[in-house]
């Protein structure tokens, strides 16, 4: 992890990186090999003493490969799963407005695809991918109230939406001589409002 502060400047930026290899060796069966690599970024900018905004992005990459048995035995297929994850938003927060109200606005948007590769008897058989987009709006609101208590109202949207081909469409009597439960992939949109205090004791 990096991050930079230069002297007399009003910005301030991050960096920070994971890179994970793990190779099961010992397993026939099961989960083989997986590697992980995550990136992100963000910048922070006040704008004035009493304003700042922050960007950030990044990304994470997961690629694992599983060897599995149709004769509970020696291994004769594989799978490759390729996970891909984006994810960016930005900030702003604007403190003491009227001399005593805080206000934190925020906005992340994440986007995943999943790719899987089977491999058997030399034929290469790809699944649909599985998507997902998440959405997430925050309005954060703190009102001193006096030198010792502080009301904190929040106000959340969230949106999430997925696509998985093993479920869409599969209702309970779908599948000939197979009952399911008929789950559906997830799509939702909600509103979430809260309010807090909070009492100090001694100095702010």
């Amino acid at each position: 992890m990096i991050s930079v502060t230069p002297a007399e400047k009003p910005w301030s930026i991050g960096i920070s990186a994971l890179l994970a290899d793990d190779d099961y060796s010992a397993s026939e069966l099961g989960l083989t090999d997986s590697k992980n690599t995550h990136i992100s970024a963000d910048l922070n900018c006040a704008l004035s003493e009493r304003a700042s905004v922050y960007l950030l992005g990044g990304y994470e990459l997961i690629d694992a490969t599983q060897s599995g048995s149709s004769t509970f035995s020696t291994p004769n297929w594989q799978a490759v799963h390729e996970d891909r994850f984006d994810h960016y938003g930005a900030g702003l927060q604007l403190r003491e407005l009227g001399e005593n109200v805080d206000l934190t606005f925020d906005y992340m948007r994440s986007e995943g695809t999943t790719r899987i590769n089977m491999l058997e008897n030399g034929i290469n058989s790809p699944f649909p991918d599985i998507e997902s987009e998440l959405d997430s709006l925050r309005l954060n609101v703190i009102y001193q109230r006096s030198e010792r208590l502080d009301i904190d109202f929040s106000l959340r949207y969230e949106s999430f939406v997925t696509k998985d081909w093993a479920i869409d469409g599969v209702q309970p009597d779908t599948i000939t001589t197979i009952l399911t439960l008929g789950a559906d992939s997830y799509d939702y949109d909600v509103w979430v409002f809260g309010a807090s205090f909070r009492y100090l004791i001694g100095d702010r």
